[in-house]
């Protein structure tokens, strides 16, 4: 098959950015920051914001936070502890789970559950770590949002969840 043009999302493809760039193949990068003039970014700031912001205005102030907190990619997590500090809260360590990949979504909601003390609130930097974390905590008996209101980033699954979350549609 012979393409005209490539779609990539995120900038993991680094290898293959490269390629692109060299042979002057037409491509754009959906969330990419590199290489300048060929990206199409989202306002992470703004989305992480209006998760915060509801779970607030929800009267939520220990909020947890599970998705990517190293490592190329924690913009999100950036932006939720600069969030939380502009509001007065400190960001407590306990209530943070590192889980930077898809695949991985349910051992580190696990992970993130296995807490002494659990947060009010959760912010999930992915939709599909949100479903992971709400199937989790339905194995343990927990109940969503009464014993944990969980918020996804994202909002492509966000249809098929049960119980329905609060997703944040990324700004662009």
């Amino acid at each position: 098959l012979r393409y005209d043009c490539a779609i990539l999302i995120g900038t993991q493809y680094g290898g293959l950015i490269a390629e692109f760039t060299r042979k002057k193949f037409p491509f754009v990068v959906l969330g990419g920051e590199n290489p300048p003039g060929i990206e199409v970014n989202y306002d992470r700031q703004a989305a992480v914001n209006l998760g915060v912001e509801h779970l607030l205005q929800h009267g939520y102030r220990r909020i947890g936070f599970l998705g990517t907190v190293q490592g190329p990619d924690t913009v999100k997590f950036d932006c939720f502890r600069q969030n939380l500090e502009s509001h007065g809260l400190t960001m407590n360590p306990q209530w943070v789970e590192s889980g930077r990949f898809v695949h991985d979504a349910y051992e580190a909601a696990r992970r993130f559950l296995d807490r002494a003390l659990l947060p009010e609130a959760v912010l999930v930097d992915n939709e599909l770590k949100a479903e992971a974390l709400v199937h989790a905590a339905r194995e343990r008996g927990l109940r969503i949002p009464e014993d944990l209101a969980v918020v996804g980033y994202g909002v492509e699954h966000a249809s098929e969840m049960t119980p329905p979350l609060t997703m944040v549609r990324v700004p662009s």
